[in-house]
């Protein structure tokens, strides 16, 4: 019988986290903030939180570091203030520390971020926001970061700090390759490159396919990853239509510089890197092979 009373105490359990995590209801904006700041200099601003729920919600803030997950696909994950070697929690002061905001009211926190000597490239961390009903005893942490609104307890507005002027985004191409696809795929391009500037690299790429008369017969687009400096991270991207027997070149365009239309105002391009090798189509549309990539 003890297995039983031990899973419908679980089930309470979970039952009264989840009414109490819709219950707390509430969003931040902006959920993330892109900045370009001198060094020493320093830059301020505000987070707007808005709670959507019918009950009063005590709110704390605090910094926390992140690190991208080794599938470099934008997850994060969450450390100590001040414990990555990116870091700028300890950048960033904000007032108030706490908030009780009163049902579907809104409240703002102000933050300043105030940038060393000597200091270059990317910086980065989080404020999460935690929150808990005004008469609860404690909160259920979930975390839910870079998204606008959610139904969860923590919420994170994550803090992208570029040193003016000191930021180098660069890239180093391992390998490029072209196999035969699953299914409705033709063929498969990946590309591998390791982040060997001193800023993190939203990558935004594509291909273009063109024939011997220098027509493009196709374009794709390849999956977005993300990296900050020392990872390395493989992008993906599949073509799906037929084409006719011959021989194609294989246009692929690199851009490492995504993360720079997150800066109000900017309108600069990243670093772009070309790369193109012949492939070759049979007569049922099969691929065959790829040359080398130049």
């Amino acid at each position: 019988m003890r297995r039983p009373f031990l899973f419908l105490c679980f089930f309470l359990a979970l039952c009264f986290s989840l009414e109490t995590a819709y219950a707390a209801s509430y969003s931040i904006d902006p959920s993330k903030i892109r900045v370009v700041v001198p060094s020493p200099g320093s830059y301020s601003g505000s987070i707007k939180i808005q709670n959507r729920s019918g009950e009063p919600l005590i709110i704390k803030g605090y910094m926390e570091d992140w690190l991208y997950a080794s599938d470099q696909v934008g997850v994060k994950l969450f450390y100590p203030a001040g414990t990555t070697g990116f870091s700028c929690a300890n950048w960033v002061s904000f007032n108030p520390p706490e908030v009780i905001i009163p049902a579907r009211g809104t409240a703002q926190v102000n933050y300043v971020i105030n940038v060393p000597a000597g200091v270059e490239g990317g910086h980065y961390a989080v404020m999460f926001f935690e929150a808990m009903l005004a008469e609860a005893t404690g909160p259920a942490v979930v975390d839910t970061v870079g998204a606008g609104t959610a139904l969860k307890l923590r919420i994170g507005a994550i803090f992208c700090v570029e040193v003016k002027g000191t930021v180098k985004r660069s890239a180093e191409l391992s390998k490029f390759n072209v196999t035969s696809g699953k299914k409705k795929e033709k063929f498969v391009v990946t590309g591998t490159y390791k982040n060997t500037g001193n800023a993190d690299i939203i990558t935004s790429s594509s291909f273009h396919i063109m024939d011997k008369g220098g027509k493009i017969v196709g374009r794709g687009i390849f999956s977005d990853t993300y990296t900050l400096p020392g990872d390395t991270a493989t992008t993906r991207g599949a073509w799906t239509e037929a084409l006719p027997a011959g021989k194609y070149s294989l246009v692929v365009t690199l851009d490492l510089g995504k993360a720079m239309q997150e800066i109000k105002g900017s309108k600069s391009r990243g670093p772009v890197i070309t790369k193109e090798a012949e492939i070759e189509i049979g007569e049922n549309g099969q691929f065959l092979g790829v040359g080398e990539f130049k």
